[in-house]
């Protein structure tokens, strides 16, 4: 099991260069494929805004990691989709320190296209480990995507009680029409 490490990870954009958490990326991540499902872009026609095509792009990304059953295929197209994105190094000083460290940074100037915008958090966190909790919830009607345990099933409590009443009613219907 990978450990998870809390390093930053940087992007420059527009000059300005940002500090990225790699748990917030895998929040933004969650939140734009759970917000794709809420809105139901995934049934409507194509998208026509930047925001959503972003949201459809982390659904099916988010999507196709859980689902792939052989992992070398999905970090092969990862690798390759991954392979235009452009990084450089920038000596920065840590506070508190003497000399420069050496960090590798994204760079994103101008206008990022939606799938890089999705690709490089998705990178990111993976790289760091925080995909490893990634779950999708076992309700059928909800589906979000969400990070819990290993033992974890559903986003929320709510979706945890509304599934096992659905279970229990079931089971009560067989049972009373079985006798």
């Amino acid at each position: 099991m990978n450990q998870k490490t809390s390093r930053k990870n940087m992007q420059l954009l527009d000059g300005e260069l940002k500090s990225l958490s790699s748990e917030g990326l895998v929040s933004f991540l969650v939140r734009n494929a759970n917000e794709c499902i809420q809105q139901g872009l995934l049934q409507s026609n194509a998208p026509q805004h930047f925001d959503e095509v972003t949201r459809v792009i982390s659904h099916q990304l988010l999507e196709k990691y859980l689902s792939e059953s052989n992992k070398q295929e999905f970090w092969a197209y990862i690798n390759e989709a991954s392979k235009n994105l452009k990084y450089r190094n920038i000596f920065v000083y840590p506070k508190n320190q003497s000399k420069p460290e050496c960090i590798d940074v994204l760079e994103m100037e101008g206008f990022a296209t939606p799938f890089e915008q999705v690709l490089y958090p998705f990178v990111c966190a993976a790289k760091d480990g925080h995909l490893e909790n990634l779950k999708k919830c076992n309700n059928k009607s909800c589906s979000h995507f969400f990070i819990g345990r290993k033992n974890k099933l559903w986003c929320s409590d709510r979706c945890g009680s509304k599934a096992r009443m659905q279970k229990k009613r079931k089971k009560d219907f067989i049972k009373k029409y079985n006798h």
